[in-house]
């Protein structure tokens, strides 16, 4: 178990990870960390005795904040700490990294590759289409991949997102042009995406075309409408 202070330029450091960010966390971090894992137990977030064991705080103007990494170990049923965070947000302001980054601190550090090959991205996909269902979005013109018509998919059992080319349109480009859009796909890696807020957060973080052409909404019923068309 660790409690790190970290600061704001760390956090940014931090693309491709995700947790949850609580803000306004005054006094001793061991109680906050204490106090949350039993307050998510009880609400049945934390699964199978799994608790958060490390934490980080940082400071950004006049508040303390700490971040809940979501590490391998750390069992949590996302769905129910999705409603848990807007439920709470008044008490506890909670947001996600992925959101608190780029609304708060200017972005991601950008990152020329994060490891991910065009390939190993096809295989882990391909395990995403084969355990539960994928979304795809409509293409868009896509800041990632210098405008060439992208969409943005994400299979919401395993709460991770990722891009693909709209392969159509490739037909006629060569082998080297072809490598090259697809390893920008690869660039941008598998995300986590847990909500349509989390969905729409990467779409800005995509482009002006991307919001506006695959921007989700949840209509009155709770089941997911596509916007901007």
């Amino acid at each position: 178990m660790s409690i790190k202070t970290i600061t704001t330029d760390d956090l940014r450091r931090m693309n491709g990870k995700e947790g949850l960010i609580l803000q306004g966390c005054d006094g001793d971090p061991q109680e906050w960390l204490d106090g949350i894992n039993g307050l998510l137990t009880d609400e049945g977030i934390l699964k199978n005795g799994s608790k958060f064991e490390n934490i980080s705080v940082f400071q950004n103007g006049s508040l303390t904040n700490i971040l809940f990494p979501f590490e391998d170990g750390v069992e949590i049923d996302m769905g129910k700490l999705a409603m848990w965070r807007l439920r709470s947000h008044e008490q506890f302001g909670g947001t996600w990294l992925s959101d608190y980054v780029p609304n708060r601190l200017g972005g991601f550090v950008p990152t020329s590759k994060n490891g991910l090959t065009y390939d190993e991205l096809q295989k882990k996909t391909a395990e995403f289409y084969a355990s539960g269902e994928v979304y795809t979005s409509p293409d868009f013109q896509c800041d990632q991949t210098g405008g060439f018509p992208t969409s943005l998919c994400v299979c919401w059992e395993k709460q991770k997102a990722w891009l693909e080319l709209n392969e159509n349109l490739l037909m006629d480009r060569d082998d080297m042009e072809l490598g090259y859009y697809r390893d920008l796909c690869a660039d941008y890696g598998i995300r986590f995406c847990c909500d349509i807020e989390n969905f729409n957060s990467l779409l800005r973080g995509l482009g002006e075309d991307a919001i506006r052409t695959a921007e989700l909404f949840p209509d009155e019923d709770e089941s997911i409408t596509m916007g901007g068309m």
